[in-house]
């Protein structure tokens, strides 16, 4: 009835943060349309083409990954009634769009339908630039792709159907928000079994660092925060439920029977909102006896986790964390709405540091309102953090991603246009390519040269408190045993330099 694809993605050829992890969010639909009585086939074209890198001849410096369009469409069944296409990052939309449009080619009776974060934030956009599209699912979409699916199969209209944007004739209708999921723990598991794990473990490409049998998991869904750079509210609203600690170490330990894993990354927006949460998840894993290591998000919610929080968080399995202020700025943290406190933040990452945990903090930098100023503002943050003995930063331009606050903000000053060259453009945001400022007041070129010069900043400071780290560095990268993600990244971008140069010569 229907083909789930996860499309390939693309990459900037220098990106050393990208990764390639299981789809959860299209094992999850899979779940729920099996559960529904369902039988879905699902095309991963990242996890069968896990090793096929190649040019994305559109976009100079572009990297696709995965199966060609042809491999694709070669793998969906010839009376399928039904295609569903993940398109969760509008990087990819471009690649996404022309993909649709060749199934649409070789199977002009078949009903298209896609989700995701992108085609939530612009679903009206998506059906009008891919004529191919039938349908988009809006939102969280398990309750949603059941009830299209019944419908398609009884020739049912869909304007009862909450969540759906859809085309009828010339026209294109969207349907009400559908309310979302409550009880969330309810929801049927990721139905792995139709996607091809053993390349993935194979692989090593997850986020996280531990080279190991990885999972991801979800512990909650949604945030609670209105951050102006983020399209959470749009895609998830702004209610935070978390699962039942026990039911989520259930599923856990399932995997560890199941597929031998002992490492699982959480995909969370906002992993930890309540202390009482993280701590009950911890002890339980400690109760359990479980030997499993566990990474958290970017994210995470400092004023939650205190050194009981964090010492609980070692000593059941989790090594690293992330920690996301954003910005040092208080005018920045204001307008970005960024609720954080900054004197508590610290407190949090000197009791994770104490606790032996590895620690990341991540920094925007560029947003519309700043000025060199603001941007001058961070670097007290980052030479303390460096004194402190983070073990990594990231730094990052800031992108108007759709969906969010600041990208209608742009757009409706038409300092943003949308078109192919937009979705492209957001690919520079890591890598080595120069970021585009979207400030009046700083330059692309005074955007790229703090970029760099932050980064350098903080490990030239961190080496120099600490030079035991360079050589840790160094044999890390020899023996490919990566101690934090910085180390990880590294390794990966010389690992897909190899299979990119591998996919030209052959």
């Amino acid at each position: 009835m229907i083909t789930l694809i996860r499309t390939p993605t693309l990459g900037n050829k220098n990106n050393w943060m990208q990764s390639s992890l299981p789809p959860l969010g299209l094992a999850y639909l899979a779940a729920s349309l099996k559960h529904a009585g369902f039988n879905p086939r699902v095309i991963d074209a990242v996890g069968e083409g896990i090793e096929q890198f190649s040019l994305f001849e559109k976009v100079p410096e572009t990297m696709r990954h995965g199966l060609s369009n042809q491999e694709i469409i070669s793998r969906i069944p010839l009376k399928e009634q039904m295609i569903g296409v993940s398109c969760m990052f509008s990087q990819d939309w471009t690649l996404c769009r022309d993909l649709i449009t060749d199934i649409k080619k070789q199977f002009p009776n078949t009903y298209i339908v896609a989700g995701g974060e992108h085609v939530t934030s612009m679903c009206e956009y998506s059906l009008r630039d891919c004529d191919a599209l039938d349908c988009c699912v809006l939102g969280e979409g398990e309750d949603t792709i059941v009830e299209l699916v019944e419908a398609k199969k009884s020739n049912k209209v869909l304007e009862n159907i909450p969540g759906l944007a859809y085309r009828v004739a010339d026209e294109i209708r969207v349907n009400p928000q559908r309310t979302r999921i409550r009880g969330v723990s309810k929801i049927p598991w990721p139905e792995w079994e139709l996607f091809p794990l053993t390349a993935y473990f194979n692989a090593d490409m997850h986020f996280g660092v531990e080279s190991e049998i990885t999972i991801p998991v979800l512990a909650s869904r949604g945030c609670p925060y209105l951050c102006t750079f983020c399209s959470s509210p749009q895609m998830w609203g702004t209610r935070w439920e978390a699962r039942l600690p026990e039911e989520l170490l259930d599923e856990i330990e399932f995997y560890m029977d199941r597929y031998n894993a002992t490492n699982f990354d959480f995909f969370d927006l906002t992993a930890i909102i309540r202390k009482d949460w993280i701590v009950t998840f911890c002890k339980l894993i400690i109760q359990r006896g479980l030997k499993i290591n566990y990474e958290l998000p970017l994210g995470t919610r400092s004023e939650a986790l205190d050194d009981e929080a964090l010492g609980l968080m070692h000593e059941s399995g989790c090594n690293h964390i992330g920690y996301a202020p954003e910005s040092w700025s208080d005018e920045t943290l204001k307008l970005i709405k960024k609720k954080i406190k900054k004197e508590k933040m610290s407190e949090s990452i000197s009791s994770a540091l104490k606790k032996k945990l590895v620690v990341k903090v991540s920094f925007v930098i560029g947003f519309p309102h700043e000025s060199i100023r603001h941007l001058w503002e961070n670097v007290p943050a980052l030479a303390r953090l460096a004194f402190l003995g983070v073990h990594g930063v990231a730094i990052i331009p800031f992108t108007p991603y759709p969906g969010s606050e600041l990208f209608e903000s742009l757009k409706g000053k038409e300092k943003l246009i949308i078109n192919d060259n937009y979705f492209h453009d957001l690919l520079r945001y890591c890598g080595l390519s120069a970021p585009l400022s979207y400030s009046d007041q700083i330059s692309n070129k005074q955007l790229t040269v703090f970029n760099f010069g932050f980064m350098a900043l903080f490990y030239s400071l961190s080496f120099l408190f600490r030079p035991n780290r360079f050589a840790s560095m160094l044999l890390s990268l020899v023996n490919n045993k990566p101690t934090n993600r910085f180390e990880k990244a590294l390794g990966k971008l010389k690992m897909k330099r190899l299979l990119f140069r591998k996919t030209l010569s052959s």
